[in-house]
């Protein structure tokens, strides 16, 4: 079985519920197996195709999965009531006993519900990475590698051991001429790669990040970072100062691969999956990101529009939600850390929406633009919080840091017949 079901959490069936609810799309009528929630049947194959494609950010096909035994079984695992063949089946959980999300420190949703092997994480990254290079080094050392001489500090690190040394008064950290090793290295390129977990997300990294000074360049975004600190807020007390030694660790190989001549990347885990399809689209984008200074952005352009095309779309205008996520990640990608923009601007129909079912017949248009605006307005709204909500963590906060005004083109359809109101 497709081990990405298990990604699924109970948050995301509600989600996949609640866009089901504002969408009104066509969907196969379920003959025996019914989703019970808060008193009301839904499609519960449906609804877990749906569901999947909230956590995993990727559509399935319904011949790619059951019905009947095997979607019941899911969902009272879940801790969700069924019906099945007209017998109610009850929840082998409650909703507060189901699974959550699988991560221990505080959860980070850039891809939700998923517990991703750093190990093979790693491992894929390597593979990806020798493919497009040939040749690359890993847990390399460099001569000049080390942490500075504590009885002679550089400028560059005075303000970050201040501030270090003042949070929580840990001294562990100030060890002179250490030697540190990266990741991966590919040495053609000079090209550094180091792949960041959760752990390196912490309160002191955040503080050291916070001090860097003002001429060191990075080739990562600092406040995506700061951001990803603020969120999960690791915490490794052992030793009692592990927080501190690894944050001013991942600081020198900042500073001194900079100062070498280095380019140096940071991944953070979780971002992405790198043993799913379009990894090296992903890698390519990443390594394209070009250099900050400080994570000032260079300069504020007025207007970005987003381009699609009828590929993006069904046979009857409706949008495939995935196609629209790529777009939108491709974009955040391409100008995170090197362009702002005031307004992003999507073309009519971006996304749709049908009327509700008790405004569907009978309704002239007239009264309709006197007396159904609001209604009309409020489903739309539906819709537009529905889509950003289900874009991940990550993606959401990089594209707030580009994007001041984000202006959606939504248009309302009447399913029983041709009216249609575009917003």
């Amino acid at each position: 079985m497709n081990k990405l079901w298990d990604n699924i959490t109970t948050e995301d069936v509600k989600n996949a519920i609640e866009l089901f609810d504002v969408t009104n799309k066509p969907f196969p009528e379920p003959r025996n197996t019914f989703l019970i929630h808060n008193n009301k049947k839904y499609p519960a194959k449906h609804i877990r195709g749906m569901a999947y494609f909230i956590a995993n950010k990727q559509e399935i096909s319904k011949t790619e999965y059951s019905g009947g035994e095997e979607t019941v079984k899911f969902f009272t695992r879940l801790g969700f009531q069924v019906e099945y063949h007209k017998n109610t089946i009850k929840p082998k959980l409650s909703h507060n006993d189901a699974p959550e999300r699988r991560i221990v420190t505080k959860p980070d949703r850039n891809l939700p519900g998923r517990s991703l092997s750093a190990v093979s994480q790693k491992n894929a990254l390597q593979r990806l990475i020798q493919k497009h290079y040939g040749h690359i080094e890993t847990e390399k050392k460099f001569d000049w590698l080390r942490t500075p001489d504590q009885d002679d500090l550089p400028s560059d690190y005075l303000e970050i051991v201040t501030a270090l040394s003042n949070y929580r008064q840990h001294e562990g950290f100030k060890k002179s001429n250490y030697p540190l090793s990266c990741d991966i290295v590919i040495e053609e390129y000079k090209l550094i790669i180091e792949y960041d977990e959760n752990q390196h997300f912490s309160k002191a990294r955040e503080i050291t990040l916070d001090h860097y000074p003002a001429n060191v360049q990075l080739h990562y975004s600092k406040e995506s970072w700061i951001a990803a600190c603020k969120r999960i807020n690791a915490i490794d007390n052992y030793p009692i100062d592990r927080d501190e030694r690894r944050a001013f660790y991942d600081t020198v190989r900042d500073i001194e691969a900079d100062r070498n001549g280095y380019k140096l990347i940071r991944i953070k885990h979780g971002d992405f999956d790198w043993e799913e399809q379009g990894a090296e689209i992903h890698f390519k984008n990443l390594l394209s990101i070009k250099s900050t200074i400080n994570d000032t952005p260079a300069g504020k352009h007025k207007i970005a529009r987003l381009i699609v095309t009828g590929k993006d779309y069904d046979e009857h205008g409706n949008p495939y939600l995935s196609r629209l996520m790529t777009l939108i990640e491709k974009f955040v990608f391409k100008y995170h850390g090197k362009h702002q923009f005031e307004y992003v601007v999507t073309p009519g129909g971006f996304l749709t929406f049908n009327f509700p079912p008790n405004i569907r017949y009978g309704i002239s248009v007239s009264y309709a633009e006197k007396h159904l605006i609001p209604v009309l307005q409020q489903e739309a709204d539906k819709v537009i919080n529905g889509f950003f909500k289900s874009l991940s963590t990550d993606l959401y906060i990089k594209l707030k840091e580009i994007v001041d005004y984000f202006t959606i083109g939504i248009d309302g359809k009447n399913p029983t017949n041709k009216q249609h109101i575009e917003f």
